[in-house]
């Protein structure tokens, strides 16, 4: 466990709510991140350098020695990920920390406060020193597509209040990207974007832009349908763990996730054009529809030739494939309409 996930746990001991990931396979814990800031799938893949297996996430609370990993029903979480005898043995183990561990399974998780201001007791305001394995090419190369992307959009709300906060809240990702604090970085970009899309509508001496309002519904419909697939597969994992097979209880421990992103980067080939058909416009925005198309037919491709999806389909009364193909669908024929 690295020392920035060993300082949060510090910080659930005196009452403050944190989040964490975790990889198990075979009822036994391989690796654990605990954070602050920023969403579960930011870290699966640092996660997974200790060994793939199952990927769980949620939050941990708690109070002096008694602390919670709460997961949720609703992510597909049914079991608890180990015995808890094993969660306490582990947090020994590797952050030589003797507390009383529990698993909590709970329909809605708890609130964590992501704000700077959640300081701890001392006072102490310090950034925590930056870890160099948190770095994750992915999020770096996420980063920089988004960074591009924005500055169109940048110059489009100077001399407005909004793009003034935007181009700072840019700056500041800048100087976490220096750090390779990508979760920070891409966090911050998430707030330049909000801050231009406070500026796009605060305009009313102009036609609303409605390139803009479909940039923003074409990464809305991506992300419903990721999220939808993995939801199925996590249920599907929790039913293969619950199997008397042991070779369904195996598979179900390393999860199902990777039939639905392949090896070969279409998945981060989709984001990343996604994002940057989102942050242009003009002459660029053509393009960047050129680009969506070709991540479109790609990954429909994939899944089009993935059987094991649609045996799922078949016989699990699942949606795996519909559920993409619904999305890549409008998808294509959005960017049609921009495409030159």
């Amino acid at each position: 466990m690295d020392t920035e996930s060993k300082k949060f746990l510090e910080e659930v001991k005196k009452g403050k709510a944190r989040k964490f990931v975790m990889i198990c396979r075979n009822a036994k814990i391989l690796s654990m991140i605990v954070y602050k800031k920023g969403e579960a799938r930011n870290y699966k893949k640092r996660a997974l350098k200790e060994g793939k297996g199952q990927f769980y996430h949620g939050v941990v609370n708690g109070n002096g020695l008694e602390i919670a990993f709460i997961l949720s029903s609703s992510d597909g979480f049914d079991e608890a990920p180990s015995k808890e005898i094993t969660l306490k043995d582990f947090l020994k183990t590797e952050a030589d920390m003797k507390i009383k561990p529990s698993y909590q399974i709970v329909t809605d998780l708890p609130e964590v406060d992501e704000s700077d201001d959640d300081v701890d007791s001392t006072g102490d305001t310090s950034p925590a020193e930056s870890d160099s394995t948190a770095t994750d090419s992915s999020l770096a190369d996420q980063f920089k597509v988004r960074l591009t992307a924005l500055v169109a959009r940048l110059k489009a709300a100077a001399g407005t209040p909004a793009g003034g906060e935007a181009k700072l809240k840019a700056s500041e990702a800048n100087v976490f990207a220096r750090k390779a604090d990508f979760v920070q970085a891409n966090a911050l970009l998430d707030q330049a974007d909000d801050f231009l899309n406070s500026a796009a509508n605060s305009v009313t001496d102009s036609e609303p832009d409605s390139a803009t309002d479909t940039a923003t519904d074409v990464l809305a419909v991506w992300r419903d349908a990721k999220e939808s697939v993995d939801d199925q597969l996590n249920k599907l994992s929790a039913e293969l763990r619950n199997s008397s097979q042991p070779y369904l209880q195996e598979i179900g421990g390393v999860g199902l996730h990777e039939l639905a992103e392949d090896q070969g980067g279409i998945y981060v080939s989709m984001q990343a054009s996604l994002f940057e058909f989102n942050g242009s416009d003009g002459v660029g925005r053509q393009r960047a529809a050129t680009k969506v198309l070709d991540a479109v037919n790609n990954y429909r491709s994939f899944v089009n030739t993935n059987a094991v999806l649609k045996v799922l389909d078949q016989h699990k009364n699942t949606t795996l494939v519909s559920s993409l193909h619904d999305a890549l669908n409008k998808l294509e024929n959005e960017m049609q309409r921009h495409a030159a």
